[in-house]
């Protein structure tokens, strides 16, 4: 027998309300300096049919302050390597797989989510590459 490990991401869920319409999944994913909760709390303005996760990305940069990958302040404008934006696009894909396992939304629906989210952290990291 395998021993699989079960893997949790500190989130916050709010819940569909029950309707005869397929609930929505809505992935939420906080920007730099920024929390889980900041963005939850609009999840009043969104279809009451929509399961609502808010993800807390990793990296602790302050009290109450996260990040998907570090940036570097001490130029003109900041900066990241291309390692920092890769690890921070796995955490990113690692937190739809747990919403996608313990929801169940379709693989077409993830891969777009995939997408999304990784043309966003291609703008945080140089606004120029994601044109």
């Amino acid at each position: 027998m395998k021993n699989e490990t079960q893997v949790y991401f500190p989130h916050l869920l709010r819940s569909a309300t029950p309707s005869n319409k397929e609930p929505i999944l809505l992935l939420l994913f906080h920007g730099y300096g920024s929390n889980a909760a900041d963005l939850f709390s609009l999840e009043h303005f969104l279809p009451p049919e929509a399961i609502v996760l808010s993800f807390q990305a990793p990296l602790l940069l302050g009290e109450d302050q996260y990040a998907w990958f570090p940036l570097d302040w001490s130029g003109a404008r900041p900066t990241s390597r291309i390692e920092d934006v890769q690890k921070g696009r796995e955490e990113v894909r690692a937190r739809i797989a747990f919403a996608r396992a313990r929801y169940g939304i379709s693989a077409e629906r993830v891969r777009q989510l995939e997408r999304e989210a990784i043309q966003k952290l291609r703008r945080l990291a140089d606004p120029d590459l994601a044109a």
